[in-house]
């Protein structure tokens, strides 16, 4: 630090013991000074750049500076700006006055022109990070939110930006994925998400199987153990009726979740988890919401545990071995002024129908088996915009609640070239469960469907069919035919109630997004359909 700088940091810290912060009222508070760019670097959100936030009157020098680093799609004024919900984010203003420095990094996505991986963003972030702890002279802490945290954890581990850091506290990180993201690759959703222009490196690293590779990259890395990490985790889904409380209930099948990102998700094996809240992933960021319940850790840079404690203390990953079958998925792209009709099966007292389109222009009803029509105009019709991970889209859903059941039809009609993704989510029904094991490595592996009450379905309708797309987007079909692959199901002979369903191991070592449709009928005669999506990362 300059003389100058010293004389100015001092002067600020005499005015602080003059005028203290925790004494000016609300009402006479002046607007909080805009972060600004660093010295040679005009005010832009260009990549590899970072902002200075103002030094506060009662600025605490023993305190390390903290780094916010924001999520997917995200920019560094996403900390003093408006949240998609929840009104002004006052992470700063909060750290601001709690007498600390801070700094806001700009990565990769901030051009706008897509996302980029954790290790792009990661080497961005690293080459960032050795010039503001050079630019103080010391050690700082990181705030990151969402997939910022991943990015973060991939410059301190692969581009060796350990030593500019302490602690790292991530806020609602998918250090494990999002299931969301398997959607968004699988058969059904791509024809939407690569119309919207969603399909990215940011996107395609969120899938659970891309980040159990990332998690063998990383969590034996000799680096992993030379910073602490926090963890944090929400349960709520947001406003009622929103495209984020909309994806919670899409995720829900996974477990509790914030609306992007489920809890189990969140946990690093060697990693501290500070708190779960209910919060939403959009809320978790705001400082009124997290900054004192994390504001502890931030006041030093220096580790907390050994690395021998870190290992006995470590936390191990709750990820649910079975995944409860309450949903059914159908997509495909739409010809203008073509309307196309989806049967779709409803076999629980409660059960929300989504429809996703690019155009908000699209026409969707809903008919009941009686001929019952519902619209837009319908009590129970919601129309959401926009999602993390589907991109810029239009969802517009039924909620349904002690209707008919059996075989409703869905009518899509779009004035233009579009695509559509139908998820149909089914509440409190929990009969079917399906269990896919991630292959370590190209060994045969099977799905396990399983049956909670097998007396209620009729064994012999059921039907499963798979579908296989690699980590270039094309189906696996060919070349699984060719093998003599077939993805028929065989009833356990250990089980009266469990099937397995061998899938197709025998390919190239890759990302691979699975789609299983299950099909038949119950015992009263009524169909029911379920779907399972999950991406596998099949090799070392």
């Amino acid at each position: 630090m300059s003389k100058l700088s010293r004389i100015l940091v001092s002067f600020l810290l005499f005015m602080g013991t003059l005028f203290p912060i925790n004494q000016v009222r609300a009402e006479d508070r002046v607007t909080l000074p805009t972060p600004k760019e660093i010295a040679g670097f005009q005010l832009t959100e260009t990549p590899g750049t970072w902002q200075l936030g103002a030094i506060p009157p009662n600025v605490d020098l023993n305190k390390p500076p903290v780094v916010f680093v924001q999520g997917r799609s995200r920019h560094a004024q996403d900390w003093w700006s408006k949240t998609e919900y929840h009104g002004i984010n006052d992470m700063y203003e909060m750290a601001y006055n709690a007498g600390y420095r801070t700094v806001f990094v700009h990565l990769h996505d901030s051009a706008g022109k897509g996302t980029a991986s954790p290790y792009d963003n990661g080497q961005l972030l690293a080459k960032s990070l050795k010039e503001i702890s050079q630019h103080y002279g010391q050690k700082v802490n990181i705030v990151a939110h969402s997939k910022g945290g991943i990015d973060a954890q991939a410059a301190l581990v692969h581009y060796n930006a350990y030593p500019y850091v302490g602690k790292i506290v991530t806020l609602g990180s998918p250090n494990y994925g999002s299931h969301l993201a398997d959607m968004a690759y699988s058969w059904y959703a791509s024809w939407l998400t690569k119309l919207v222009g969603e399909q990215d490196a940011g996107a395609y690293s969120l899938q659970t199987g891309e980040m159990e590779k990332f998690r063998k990259q990383t969590d034996h890395h000799p680096n992993v153990m030379k910073n602490d990490y926090y963890t944090t985790a929400g349960t709520s889904w947001g406003p009622s009726a929103s495209a984020l409380w909309l994806a919670g209930l899409t995720l829900s099948s996974y477990g509790e979740n914030d609306g992007l990102v489920n809890i189990s998700s969140t946990y690093l094996p060697y990693g501290t988890h500070l708190f779960t809240i209910p919060a939403d992933h959009d809320s978790i960021r705001k400082g009124s919401v997290s900054f004192q319940l994390m504001e502890p850790v931030l006041r030093s840079a220096a580790p907390t545990k050994s690395p021998k404690m870190a290992f006995s203390q470590a936390m191990p990953k709750p990820t649910p071995s079975t995944q409860a079958a309450d949903q059914s998925l159908a997509g495909g792209s739409l010809s203008a002024n073509q309307p196309i009709e989806k049967s779709i099966s409803i076999d629980a007292k409660e059960a929300t129908v989504q429809i996703m389109t690019k155009s908000p222009d699209v026409k969707v009803t809903l008919q009941s088996p009686s001929g019952k029509v519902y619209d837009k105009s319908s009590s129970n019709y919601v129309l959401a915009k926009g999602d993390e991970l589907f991109g810029d889209v239009t969802d517009q859903s039924f909620q349904l609640k002690g209707e008919e059941t059996g075989n409703w039809k869905v009518r899509i009609q779009s004035p233009s070239k579009d695509a559509y993704f139908l998820v149909t989510s089914y509440k409190g029904s929990q009969d079917l469960s399906l269990d896919l094991p991630s292959p370590e490595s190209t060994k045969e592996s099977s799905l396990k469907l399983k049956m909670n009450q097998s007396e209620n379905y009729d064994s012999g309708s059921m039907n499963v069919d798979v579908k296989v797309i690699d980590s270039e987007g094309k189906e696996v079909k060919q070349q699984l035919q060719e093998k003599g692959y077939q993805s028929r199901m065989k009833r356990d002979v250990r089980s009266s109630n469990e099937y397995t369903v061998p899938l197709p191991t025998d390919v190239k070592p890759g990302l691979y997004n699975i789609t299983v449709q299950v099909t038949g009928k119950k015992k009263s005669g009524k169909s029911f359909e379920r779907t399972l999506v999950k991406s596998v990362y099949i090799g070392k």
